[in-house]
């Protein structure tokens, strides 16, 4: 049997008792296991299986959880019978970074995209690949790169680093072998890079720009500029892109109270991703007004002494 063993850890205050809500962590388990299973796919091509399995140590002050990536010794056994050999479980979790912060493997390398696109691909010998980026080169292996490009596994890296960290309360993600080696960390600020990118089978449904009020929940002061807001009948995200105003709130120009009102140019993007489901991505494209939230009614009641009242004598 190929074994290869690895830690996942969720950190920040929702799990200073070691707690996380199973809605959150069932399906960021299930996207690791997955990402393995893509991955196994996409590099083995079949000949071999792979799965993801619990060790059953769950770590205290956070919530991490050991986890193994396993290929049974009959599948392994088949590299005896073709002429390409079997990549084992180690090298799955290598290639995809869960067993070393200093290899680059696939949550490094788009760590370090920063959600930049690729310019230029320099092949570099011995299945080794350069990635121009900027001023940037990356350099990694060409299987990383057949993943990075994998529509699928880039939903299921989404899935295990994006979701969970957009979370109140869970502030960074890492993977590390044990509990001796260095820890690869992603910070909630940095989440939105971990996003994957338009499918290419994505089916627009509808892309509308219109005018709207909307209520601030509440503002990021992070390089994502996600902001919470609402329109009254739901509560959502919307990236605040507009370029003036945020000039103006990082100058102090803007201050901000409870229940305050934006009138904006809002975009709506509704579509179909690469598995039928439907999503929704806003922007704020401008904020035409900003209107400070309600104030407390005047009852006209004056803190003035009153005179006493003639008609209140004692008894």
């Amino acid at each position: 049997m190929s074994r290869s063993e690895f830690i996942v850890t969720y950190d920040g205050p929702a799990l200073k008792d070691s707690e996380m809500d199973v809605r959150d962590l069932s399906p960021a388990l299930l996207a690791i296991s997955n990402l393995v299973d893509r991955t196994n796919t996409l590099v083995n091509d079949n000949r071999a299986a792979a799965k993801v399995v619990v060790r059953g140590s769950f770590r205290t002050g956070s919530f991490g959880i050991d986890l193994g990536v396993v290929q049974p010794l009959a599948s392994t056994a088949k590299d005896l019978f073709t002429s390409d050999a079997v990549t084992a479980a180690g090298s799955i979790a290598s290639i995809l970074g869960l067993t070393g912060a200093a290899a680059n493997g696939l949550i490094k390398v788009v760590k370090s995209l920063r959600g930049r696109p690729i310019h230029r691909v320099v092949p570099k010998g011995d299945d080794k690949v350069e990635l121009i980026v900027d001023d940037d080169r990356i350099e990694t292996e060409q299987r990383v790169l057949e993943i990075l490009r994998d529509p699928e596994a880039r939903r299921a890296l989404e899935d295990a680093v994006y979701e969970p960290l957009s979370q109140d309360g869970i502030d960074t993600f890492a993977v590390q072998e044990d509990e001796q080696s260095p820890a690869l960390v992603v910070e909630k600020a940095d989440r939105h890079w971990f996003r994957a990118p338009p499918d290419p089978d994505a089916e627009v449904l509808s892309d509308d720009i219109t005018d709207e009020h909307l209520q601030l929940v509440s503002v990021a002061f992070r390089d994502d500029n996600k902001w919470r807001v609402s329109d009254g009948v739901s509560t959502f995200h919307a990236d605040m892109e507009d370029a003036d105003y945020l000039r103006l709130v990082d100058h102090g120009d803007v201050r901000f109270s409870a229940n305050d009102l934006l009138y904006v140019q809002l975009r709506r993007r509704r579509y179909l991703d690469g598995r039928g489901k439907m999503k929704v991505e806003a922007a704020i494209l401008k904020v035409i007004e900003h209107r400070a939230g309600a104030r407390q009614y005047h009852l006209g009641v004056s803190d003035e002494p009153q005179p006493d009242d003639p008609d209140d004598t004692d008894a």
